[in-house]
C-alpha cells in the first residue's frame, strides 16, 4: 500500500525503510507518542483543560496586553481561542469556559485604538483595532470597527 506524500513521493506502509526513518524522526521530536489515545480517550474536557484552558488565558492576555493588535494576534489568533472556549461551553455547559473567554474579551476591549491613543491616517482615534503599518513611508491603519 502506498500513501502519497507531497514531500517524499510515496511511503510504503508499514515496513519500508523510509517509513521507519520518518517514524523514528517524528518520535524523537516528541511529535508521535508511543501510544496514541483513541478519540474517546482524547476528546474529553479534561484533556482540553489540561492542555489548553489556562495556558490559553495566560498566553492571550499577555499577547493582547503587550502587543495589542500590532501583529494581528487579536484578529487572527485570539478569535480562534475564543471560538474553542465557546464550543467547550456549548459541549459541557460548564461556565468556566465563558469566564476565561470573558477575560480575553475584556482585555481586547481595553486595548482598542481609541483607548490606547492610536490615531488613524487622518489623525483621529477610532473605536477599532488597527494594524498600524506604513505604506510607502506613509502611516496607514487598517481598522476593524468595534
Amino acid at each position: 500500500m502506498h500513501l502519497p506524500c507531497c514531500c517524499v513521493g510515496s511511503i510504503e506502509f508499514p515496513g519500508s525503510i523510509l517509513y521507519r526513518q520518518l517514524d523514528y524522526y517524528w518520535r524523537s521530536l516528541g511529535q508521535i507518542p508511543d501510544t496514541v489515545p483513541t478519540l474517546e480517550q482524547y476528546a474529553v474536557p479534561q484533556t482540553y483543560d489540561s492542555r489548553h484552558l489556562y495556558s490559553v488565558l495566560q498566553i492571550w492576555l499577555n499577547r493582547i496586553n503587550s502587543r495589542q493588535n500590532l501583529d494581528t494576534d487579536m484578529a487572527w489568533g485570539s478569535s480562534y481561542q475564543a471560538q474553542s472556549l465557546n464550543d467547550m461551553y456549548r459541549g459541557t455547559g460548564d461556565r468556566k469556559y465563558l469566564d476565561v473567554n470573558l477575560e480575553i474579551i475584556r482585555a481586547t476591549m481595553a486595548n482598542r485604538d481609541d483607548k490606547k491613543g492610536y490615531a488613524t491616517f487622518f489623525g483621529e482615534t477610532a473605536p477599532a483595532w488597527g494594524l498600524h503599518i506604513t505604506l510607502e513611508g506613509i502611516p496607514f491603519m487598517l481598522s476593524i470597527p468595534g
